[in-house]
């Protein structure tokens, strides 16, 4: 082999001595690790280039190797799941939401809808807090921007609305035209009880005007129907 070498180098002037080392192996970097009681290795919950950790995910699961395979070990039910980067982390939330909690978890959504919300006080100060994320109170609330300003249905579906949505709370889901259609339904169905209520505990007349007008960038008609009474206060 240093023959062949010498050869090939035959009238060029050697610049650079190179010295052979010989007996010394390369050395892997090496992550910090420690072993359970199980045997299995704890790896460092260090990013790895190329894996996204979404927070929420990673605060119910660690990352363990067994047998040379990386795995997310399930910190409420010491389940062992797939955790390679190519996989993502949808299935460690199906299994959270659905698998851990069928189990017997105590409660482990409840961890995962807690949100944060700012409370204004009446001195001007003020106060940050943790509440319940309620996805039926969200549903309601889309429903009402919808028909409180007169939006098309197809708006929930809109994908700027649904990033922005996204981007404000992950745990709010999708929905679909028809899904805010029923919606619409069950608020109607509400607001019409309440409004039957108010009426069946009110003893003095009630008188009923209609008002009729056409929206001009329509080009319908409306007729709104207001019902006006004077209730056990003397309010109108």
């Amino acid at each position: 082999m240093s023959n062949s070498r010498e050869d090939s180098h035959v009238g060029e002037e050697n610049t650079n001595d190179v010295i052979p080392l010989e007996g010394v192996q390369e050395v892997e970097g090496v992550d910090e690790a420690s072993r359970d009681d199980d045997g299995v290795e704890q790896r460092s919950n260090k990013k790895k280039q190329g894996m996204q950790e979404p927070s929420y995910v990673w605060g119910h699961f660690t990352k363990v190797t067994i047998n040379g395979e990386l795995k997310a070990k399930c910190n409420h039910c010491q389940a062992k799941l797939v955790a390679s980067g190519h996989n993502g982390t949808s299935h460690l939330d199906r299994h959270l939401k659905k698998s851990c909690k069928a189990k017997g978890v105590p409660s482990v959504l409840d961890s995962l809808q807690k949100t944060l919300s700012v409370t204004r006080k009446d001195d001007g100060t003020s106060c940050i807090e943790t509440r319940e994320f309620d996805p039926i109170v969200a549903r309601q609330k889309i429903a009402t921007l919808v028909v409180k300003h007169e939006l098309p249905l197809n708006f929930v579906e809109y994908e700027a609305f649904r990033d922005l949505i996204s981007y404000a709370n992950p745990l709010v889901k999708n929905l679909s035209r028809n899904t805010l259609k029923s919606e619409i339904f069950k608020l109607y169905q509400a607001e019409k009880a309440k409004a039957m209520a108010l009426l069946e505990n009110n003893d003095s007349r009630v008188a009923i005007p209609t008002d009729m007008w056409t929206a001009s960038n329509q080009k319908k008609g409306y007729m709104v129907v207001t019902g006006h009474f004077v209730d056990k206060s003397w309010r109108l």
